[in-house]
């Protein structure tokens, strides 16, 4: 199946794709309008399709792929994700669809992609978080030592400071007891 024009790559997206940090969302708001992320969807929608045996007609596919661009999630991919989605789902890791494609499969396995793009994201920081180094003892008595110094001028500013108020409480009997 060949792409429709409404699905050829632009110069933009082209900069998408040579661009792997550039997310949709950038994409869009680069372009002030979701035409261009609506074509970087069909594509992969399209590359679904092409891979099941029974395909999804190109009047659905554009359909699907509007109806993906206004996903929230979506502005948060980038075209390798999108890319790696189309692949996963060709290779039938989130299931086979009963029939012909339809885009409740393309929705299904895609709500699939985002929870294991988000269980893999939370892995990731607990293992950065279990990585973080513990400081070592010489460090660790550094603090200590460091925040027995800060103790000790805090207790000292508290005392200066009650010798401060006792003065002037002593200053203030002695004004009274002159007046007398």
């Amino acid at each position: 199946m060949t792409l429709p024009a409404e699905k050829s790559l632009t110069q933009l997206a082209k900069r998408l794709i040579d661009n792997p940090q550039m997310t949709l969302g950038q994409l869009a708001k680069l372009t002030q309008s979701q035409t261009e992320v609506c074509r970087m969807l069909a594509i992969a929608v399209n590359d679904i399709s092409n891979s099941m045996a029974d395909e999804m007609p190109t009047e659905q596919q554009t359909r699907c792929a509007r109806m993906l661009a206004n996903d929230e999630r979506i502005v948060h991919l980038t075209a390798a994700d999108l890319r790696y989605f189309a692949d996963k789902c060709s290779a039938r890791a989130y299931g086979r669809p009963y029939g012909r494609l339809a885009i409740g499969d393309i929705f299904e396995w895609f709500d699939k992609f985002f929870e294991e793009r988000c269980n893999a994201y939370c892995e990731e920081n607990q293992r950065r978080d279990g990585e973080r180094q513990k400081p070592t003892e010489e460090e660790f008595n550094s603090l200590g030592a460091i925040q027995k110094r800060a103790k000790e001028q805090i207790d000292k500013a508290e005392e200066n400071r009650c010798y401060i108020e006792s003065q002037k409480e002593l200053a203030k009997q002695i004004i009274a007891d002159s007046y007398f």
